[in-house]
């Protein structure tokens, strides 16, 4: 069975799903208002990382590679709240697997407790399809 293309949107969060989708950033960008993001992903994501950037296009997007695996809370909070700040973004976006996903998601949700606030659009992409 195969699964095509599709958004789902409710009130928390919003979907896009299926090959290609990843394409789509920047209209998903103007979607949500960001004027900046922030591509967070792992070292071994960071070309597809700096393709989706050129795709973005102009100055709206910069990479942080600052993901690792098991890495623990009183590493990736400041480390990156520092990305964010540095980035000036507005919105984060996790690209790759579990530790740039995992981080995302922590990201996401410590945020809300700060005055720092930032947009979240959390991604996951296979073989960067």
């Amino acid at each position: 069975m195969s699964v095509g293309s599709f958004t789902y949107q409710d009130f928390a969060a919003r979907i896009l799903f299926g090959r290609g989708t990843v394409h789509e950033l920047r209209e998903e960008l103007d979607h949500v208002a960001a004027e900046r993001a922030l591509i967070l992903t792992s070292p071994r994501g960071r070309a597809l990382a700096e393709e989706l950037c050129a795709e973005i296009g102009g100055n709206r997007a910069t990479v942080s590679d600052a993901s690792e695996p098991n890495m623990p809370e009183s590493a990736y909070a400041p480390r990156l709240k520092q990305a964010v700040d540095d980035a000036g973004a507005d919105c984060v976006i996790a690209l790759g697997g579990g530790s740039p996903i995992g981080l995302g998601k922590a990201w996401a949700a410590e945020d809300g407790k700060e005055t720092h606030l930032c947009r979240h659009y959390l991604f996951r992409v296979g073989n960067g399809q």
